[in-house]
Formats: C-alpha cells, sequence, structure tokens
C-alpha cells in the first residue's frame, strides 16, 4: 500500500494559513460584484481559507462552514489544469492574463 509521507511541518503552513487570513480581515477596499445575482446575495464580512495539502491534511482559518459560489475561482482552477496538462509557455500563447 502506498504510504503518504510528510514533506513539511503542517503547524507551520497553518500558520501562514491563519496569517493571510488575518491579513484579508485588514482591507475593506474593492466593491462586492452585484452583476451576478449569486455574488450580489453573499455576506460581504464572510471570509475564509481551505486548504488541503498533498498528504490528505485539511487546513482551515475563518468562515469555512459558509457556502459559497464559486465564480471567477472557477478560472483559476481551469487555468492550473491546463498548465499542468500543457505547460506554461503554449497556455499562455492561448490564454491572456492580466493583473487584477
Amino acid at each position: 500500500m502506498f504510504e503518504r509521507k510528510k514533506i513539511f511541518d503542517t503547524s507551520k503552513v497553518q500558520a501562514v494559513v491563519n496569517q493571510a487570513y488575518e491579513e484579508s480581515l485588514k482591507s475593506s477596499a474593492g466593491k462586492q460584484a452585484d452583476y451576478i445575482p449569486e455574488l450580489k446575495e453573499v455576506d460581504p464580512e464572510t471570509t475564509g481559507v481551505v486548504m488541503h495539502t498533498h498528504n490528505g491534511d485539511v487546513l482551515t482559518a475563518g468562515d469555512v462552514d459558509y457556502d459559497f459560489t464559486i465564480q471567477s475561482l472557477s478560472k483559476l482552477i481551469a487555468l492550473t489544469g491546463l498548465l499542468e496538462e500543457y505547460g506554461q509557455d503554449k497556455v499562455l500563447n492561448w490564454v491572456k492574463v492580466e493583473p487584477s
């Protein structure tokens, strides 16, 4: 049977997740998207982080039991899959990126 090997200290990664969450609470910049009905209904005070590690650990901070719509996050998931399958050079010939 395959044994999962820990390659990093999960508590250190959890500390980074906690720090990122705390930093996110300091910002109220930006405007809540209201052009998509599902996003318009989201409580702007909710913030959460969930990270699943390669070895099955689940690290969390904040409002993690709150259902939310992934909307634009789905684009990142698709892009990640394309990058893994075809590589950065090929994908960036197909997909244009800009900071947002």
